[in-house]
């Protein structure tokens, strides 16, 4: 990433990462079955616990998991599936595919990771109450600096900078950005959409020498602006259809 202070480029550092640019309210990155139109207003919606846990961002679940059910709950019908039941069900469906990863070459296979999901959602979801099963994940990904902010899964961020060498700094070339994604299965276990939305940079750089460090932010989910318009890039496929409130 090369860094320019005022008018004057002062040094290029290269941050390995790929480049990545989205447009503000919409993720270049979602993916859809090919039949979807959409999803229907009031649809009963069965949340799914994160799944990590030893993730650096767990922290971030918590703060994460009651911003995407409050905001989908203004146009469908949440329930969020409790732990328990979760931590009961996901290995058993996984045990029942014989896991998700080749034993010859160790490659990830599709193919038995959507067994697993019909399995489990035949086993959270037996009586089909629900429309649509979400799976959250908080991932890396790769985002598009350009001067003070970055750009990734349909939002832009500040870059945030610390040191001595730090007056008004520029950064040009790439970073990562922390995304929230959903994956979507019918109720029956069939995948639907893939959709993101950007929540913050989880990195900041320090300068107070002839080369910036890159470190990750020890509070960056107190940035509860940034996260709440990322869960609303992240449900925009999920709200399509749903008609705003009358302003009062």
């Amino acid at each position: 990433m090369r860094l320019v202070t005022g008018f004057v480029a002062c040094l290029a550092v290269v941050f390995m990462a790929a480049c990545s640019t989205s447009a503000v309210m919409d993720s270049q990155h979602n993916q859809y079955v090919e039949t979807f139109q959409g999803i229907a207003p009031q649809a009963s919606i069965l949340l799914v616990p994160f799944a990590s846990t030893q993730s650096p961002y767990q922290d971030g679940e918590a703060v994460v998991m009651p911003e995407i059910r409050s905001q989908l709950a203004t146009g469908h019908n949440v329930s969020v599936l409790d732990m328990a039941t979760f931590q009961r069900e996901w290995p058993t469906a996984v045990h029942s595919v014989g896991g998700f990863y080749s034993p010859v070459t160790g490659r990830f296979d599709a193919d038995r990771y959507h067994q697993a999901i019909r399995h489990f959602a035949s086993n959270v979801n037996p009586n089909n109450d629900h429309d649509l099963i979400v799976f959250p994940a908080l991932v890396e990904k790769q985002a598009d600096s350009k001067g003070r902010y970055a750009y990734w899964d349909g939002v832009k961020r500040r870059h945030t900078n610390a040191g001595t060498v730090m007056t008004d700094p520029r950064w040009h070339g790439t970073t990562r950005g922390l995304s929230l994604e959903l994956n979507t299965f019918t109720g029956a276990g069939d995948w639907l959409l893939t959709s993101y939305g950007g929540l913050l940079l989880p990195f900041y750089y320090e300068m107070d020498g002839s080369r910036p460090e890159v470190k990750r932010k020890p509070s960056m989910f107190d940035e509860t602006d940034n996260i709440h318009s990322g869960v609303t890039v992240a449900i925009a496929p999920f709200m399509e259809n749903v008609e705003a409130e009358p302003s009062r």
